[in-house]
């Protein structure tokens, strides 16, 4: 029984997580990307493809 919780909440944290990457593709960029490089002001045409 409480495998089963454990699942759905998790199923549930994934799905709200895989939801806000698809609305805010720019926040998770600047959060994940952005400090690699000191000239990286904007993304790439090819970071948004697909």
């Amino acid at each position: 029984m409480i495998n089963m919780l454990w699942s759905i909440c998790g199923g549930i944290i994934l799905f709200v997580f895989g939801i806000f990457i698809f609305l805010k593709p720019d926040l998770i960029r600047k959060i994940t990307e952005e400090w690699k490089s000191y000239r990286a002001d904007e993304p790439s045409d090819l970071y948004f493809k697909n």
